[in-house]
């Protein structure tokens, strides 16, 4: 009898069947991956959405009034306006939310030196202080809520000159609010 010593078909089949089992642990590995980097972009995505849509924008018209009599006779005493957060935005807390007050001579150059107000929880606040108007000192703001925010001592500037309000959040972006005064406001909406 003569002996053959090519690979019979049971040894074919035991190769072939060891490298489909080591192809798909490879694929398994290979897809695995794949499904774990998409999940991370996918959340990476929605975060970054979520941090850009946390924003607080103004809306409306910003109000103040003047000194009348004493030192800052003539000169931007309060300021309130409204700030907003959209509907897709992220919730605030005020108690980590500043705002940065300048404000410039008619010649444009700044007077005293910026000031920072933090959050009162009060209607009527006072010193480096903002409140919220309307009896709502909750200091979490919700997306789709608007407030009215208050300012009062700014010991601004007289009519004809700048201020610059600007509110830096912890979260997303800000807003930044520059107007001038009318050369004869006397209170009331600063256009």
């Amino acid at each position: 009898m003569k002996r053959d010593l090519g690979f019979s078909g049971l040894e074919s089949a035991i190769i072939l069947i060891a490298f489909v089992v080591v192809a798909s642990v490879f694929a398994y590995t290979i897809l695995g991956s794949g499904f774990f980097a998409t999940q991370k972009a996918q959340t990476v995505t929605q975060e970054s959405t979520t941090e850009a849509s946390a924003v607080m924008y103004p809306e409306g018209g910003i109000y103040g009034s003047l000194y009348s009599g004493g030192t800052y006779d003539g000169q931007l005493e309060t300021v309130s306006f409204t700030l907003t957060i959209p509907p897709t935005g992220m919730a605030q807390d005020l108690n980590e939310n500043i705002i940065i007050y300048t404000q410039k001579n008619k010649d444009g150059t700044i007077t005293g030196t910026p000031r920072t107000y933090t959050f009162s929880g009060s209607e009527t606040p006072s010193g480096l202080l903002f409140g919220v108007e309307r009896g709502d000192t909750d200091p979490i703001m919700q997306p789709g809520e608007r407030r009215a925010f208050y300012m009062a001592e700014l010991e601004g500037p007289v009519p004809g000159g700048f201020f610059t309000i600007e509110t830096k959040p912890k979260n997303g972006v800000g807003a930044f609010i520059q107007k001038s005064l009318p050369p004869a406001y006397s209170g009331g909406i600063i256009i």
